[in-house]
């Protein structure tokens, strides 16, 4: 096996997850690959739980930029070129990189992913991220005649602090793109990052308050990697507090009226791309309880059966 591919172990069959290439023609390769490669085990678990256990059960969903959502293609690829239908998705982006990952992963399965569209926001080209920004990006999220079923956020850091969760993200030229894609209207609102982003608060910060957590959505879903998929133990200590801080102010957002009768939940994927979920509102919700005393109810996965979302 070469270095592009990596085998990932679920429910007793290895699924190949090709990780992008550098190509020197189309994008930045220092910073592209440079981030891929930070954590990029567990970046690597998130992207395969969104690709089998999230998207497949929309019909249309925002996706931003970052290098998460880059191996994304690459999962679908290989949980669908081993089924008999094909995945029916149309897919709108900032991320240029994601939609070159998606041709490619086309071409290789052209069966497999011949119902997946792409089609990308529009705006100036940021060099190093290789995604669109600026006022033509912010008019095509906004656009009222876009509705999707979900939309995934990717973040640099994320913190809780009194009154606001605090996203952070490491050009000030993201902010208002990123700013565009949380509030926009959407059936679900997902927040990705693996674990080392947690607690993190450099950079370029959205302050978000609850009111505007809960606006135009009727769920709210955090994603990262669970505890035990964190090796170093100090690591994985700071992880918990961090995100112990993060489910506190999550279980007292749920409390504002825009929140009434909506769900709420983290989910702590694990290696094999399965998810433990802890309720925070909505069925199953365990009320202001610890993580570790919280209900974990893991992800169903498999052709024919309830995807855990």
């Amino acid at each position: 096996m070469n270095d592009n591919n990596r085998l990932v172990q679920t429910n007793g069959a290895k699924l190949r997850i090709r990780k992008p290439v550098a190509n020197p023609a189309l994008r930045n390769p220092a910073w592209i690959m440079k981030n891929y490669r930070l954590h990029e085990k567990h970046k690597s678990m998130i992207s395969l739980h969104l690709a089998r256990d999230v998207i497949p059960s929309c019909a249309c969903v925002l996706m931003d930029h970052g290098t998460t959502f880059n191996s994304v293609p690459a999962a679908f690829e290989t949980i669908y070129e081993h089924r008999t239908s094909s995945l029916a998705l149309e897919l709108v982006t900032t991320s240029i990189s994601l939609c070159e990952c998606i041709r490619e992963a086309q071409l290789r399965s052209p069966g497999a992913l011949k119902g997946l569209k792409i089609t990308l926001t529009g705006g100036n080209v940021h060099d190093d991220l290789h995604c669109m920004f600026g006022e033509f990006a912010i008019r095509g999220i906004k656009d009222p005649t876009f509705k999707p079923s979900a939309s995934v956020l990717g973040v640099y850091g994320l913190s809780a602090h009194a009154g606001t969760l605090d996203l952070a993200y490491a050009f000030s030229e993201e902010t208002p793109v990123k700013s565009a894609i949380l509030t926009k209207a959407s059936g679900a609102r997902y927040l990705v990052c693996d674990y080392s982003k947690i607690g993190q608060n450099e950079g370029f910060s959205i302050q978000v308050s609850p009111v505007q957590l809960f606006q135009n959505t009727s769920r709210l879903v955090l994603v990262t990697n669970a505890p035990e998929t964190i090796p170093d133990l100090s690591k994985r200590e700071f992880f918990q507090e961090e995100l112990e801080k993060v489910k506190t102010f999550l279980t007292n957002a749920v409390r504002v009226k825009e929140a009434k009768g909506k769900e709420c939940e983290i989910r702590l994927v694990t290696k094999t791309g399965h998810a433990k979920r802890v309720i925070i509102a909505g069925p199953g919700s365990a009320g202001s309880s610890s993580l570790s005393g919280c209900s974990e109810i893991f992800a169903k996965t498999g052709e024919g059966e309830e995807h855990g979302i």
